[in-house]
């Protein structure tokens, strides 16, 4: 069993649905630590060939909880709702699949309004957007899991050994921090994603590493973007 691990991000990028679709379970991180400036409450768009991020503001001094405790700030709700379905319409109404897809965008934003915990409106997205690419997985959440490991190569192990994976599939930048020679004591093999980003079809001029929706409102939900790398 190939399993993938991952922080639930907001909209996330292509190389993120790439992963999961190249495994059997996917296990969200939701215990990991919620850092700044990452992209667990922001992701990029392409605005006519000009990035720009979409973020949603959390609670002040969030940075020390996990992220399934991380709540949105209930001041910016209504200002963030409206300037981001305003500005997805702007940069995106004129995309082939727009309108096949508005209603998710809006359920993703709905969520937003009625949740307090930031954790529900990624999870929404990335749920949803499996589905529209025919994954048939399992995701599990890892604070389900009652993880006593502490260093950040047991922990990995932990987790794939409590859901039954054989098999790590590890983005790059995991060799980066792992421990390989504990993963060959567990007998689980280490495979690497290698994600190669394609160009794709976009009314803008093209940006690799735009949010999700960039890809889905200009392509629909084909998926043989990703067959490369299978």
């Amino acid at each position: 069993m190939i399993v993938s691990i991952h922080q639930p991000n907001f909209m996330p990028y292509l190389g993120f649905f790439d992963k999961i679709l190249k495994s059997d379970i996917f296990v969200i991180y939701d215990d990991a630590q919620y850092t700044k400036e990452n992209f667990i409450n922001r992701n990029r768009i392409n605005n006519r060939g000009n990035e720009l991020l979409l973020t949603i503001p959390v609670k002040k001094n969030s940075w020390h909880l996990a992220i399934k405790d991380v709540e949105t700030d209930k001041t910016a709700k209504d200002f963030t709702f409206k300037k981001h379905l305003k500005t997805i319409e702007l940069v995106y109404g004129k995309c082939p699949y727009y309108e096949k897809y508005k209603s998710i965008i809006h359920n993703q934003y709905k969520i937003y309004l009625e949740s307090n915990n930031l954790i529900d409106i990624n999870i929404y997205t990335i749920e949803t957007i499996l589905k529209l690419f025919g994954w048939n997985g399992t995701i599990i959440l890892s604070s389900t899991l009652d993880i006593k490991s502490k260093d950040a190569t047991e922990k990995l192990i932990e987790i794939i050994k409590k859901v039954g994976g054989t098999h790590y599939l590890c983005g790059n930048s995991g060799f980066n921090y792992m421990n390989l020679q504990l993963f060959q004591d567990a007998k689980i093999s280490i495979i690497p994603q290698n994600f190669i980003h394609a160009e794709y079809n976009s009314i803008h001029p093209f940006i690799k590493n735009m949010g999700i929706y960039d890809y889905l409102l200009n392509n629909d939900n084909n998926i043989e973007i990703f067959k490369k790398n299978y």
